[in-house]
Order: structure tokens, then sequence, then C-alpha cells
């Protein structure tokens, strides 16, 4: 059953989320190109929910790139995306983090954020053989809390807000850098 709640804890919990990421280390450092600003990005990798939007949120208010794969994406597409992003960690549903098992090269990926509990023992077990660590969602919220970050006031329109990849027509997904 789903329970609503106010803005204010939504906003809080976007809080410290955006606090966790940063104080955990678990947002990869990159460059978009020679002279340009580096990018702290995070990859999320489940449907639309509750959590999502806070996810969003979060990245937006600390002037993080969020860096979305679709449900639609297979294990080939979800690897070359985690490839091409260098993205460390990733936000993830139980049933991403099913096709992410069975997902050959997970390249610079490191640690999951588990938005569910109803994950697999094998699923566990099978991502922590690859090197994974696993992180609740709920325990990243009370790191969050327990070490909040103000708020960044250099975040500009140019800052890179999300990159969107796409399906593509042919090869590979392309992905586009979309800004505040």
């Amino acid at each position: 059953m789903y329970e609503y709640e106010t803005y204010d804890a939504i906003y809080k919990k976007a809080k410290y989320v955006g606090s966790a990421l940063k104080n955990l280390h678990l947002l990869a450092e990159i460059q978009e190109g020679p002279g340009k600003p580096i990018m702290n990005v995070v990859g999320i990798y489940a449907k639309n929910r509750a959590e999502w939007t806070i996810c969003d949120m979060a990245n937006a208010m600390y002037g993080y790139a969020m860096i979305p794969l679709y449900d639609t994406l297979g294990p080939e597409s979800v690897s070359f995306v985690l490839g091409h992003s260098e993205i460390i960690t990733c936000i993830c549903s139980g049933q991403s983090m099913d096709v992410l098992v069975k997902t050959n090269n997970l390249h610079k990926l490191r640690n999951i954020i588990a938005l569910d509990d109803n994950y697999s023992k094998e699923t566990a077990a099978g991502l922590k053989k690859k090197g994974i660590n696993i992180i609740s969602f709920y325990n990243l919220i009370i790191q969050g809390k327990s070490n909040k970050l103000s708020l960044p006031t250099t975040i500009q329109p140019s800052t890179v807000f999300t990159f969107s990849y796409t399906s593509g027509t042919t090869g590979n997904p392309k992905g586009a850098m979309i800004t505040h």
C-alpha cells in the first residue's frame, strides 16, 4: 500500500541521498573533455517509482549527473552504458539486479544501492562474486541523515543534469547530455 509523504519529507530524503552519495564516495568523477569540468555521476536502473524521483531530486540539488538505464535495455546494452558512462554506483530495483548479475562486463561498477530487499540470495551472491558491494537504500538515507552536506551554490545552467541513452535504431545506445 502506498503511503503519501509531505514535500518536506521528500526534500529531506533527497538531501540525505545526495549527502550520502558524496560522503560514501559513491560518485564516479568523469571529465566531459579536455578543459571541461569534472562531473560526478551515478546510475539508476529501475522503473518509475518514488525512490527514482527522490534520487533524481538529490542529483539535481547537488549538481550530480544521473544516468538512467532503462528496463528495455538488454544485458549487452546495459554493459555498453556502464562502460561508456564509467559509473561506479548504480541505484537498482531487485529486477534490475537480476539483469546485472547476468551481464558479462560491468566495467567500473562496484556498488549497487538496492531499492528493494526482495532480491534473491543467488543474485546477491552472484553480484558479490563480481566484486559488487550492495547497500540498501534505507541505509543510504540513514548515512546521509547523519552527515548532511550543504547544497552547493555553483550549479550553472551548463552543468550536466543527466545522460539520456536511447536504444537507437542501429548499434549501441546513443547518449545525450542534458544540462540544467
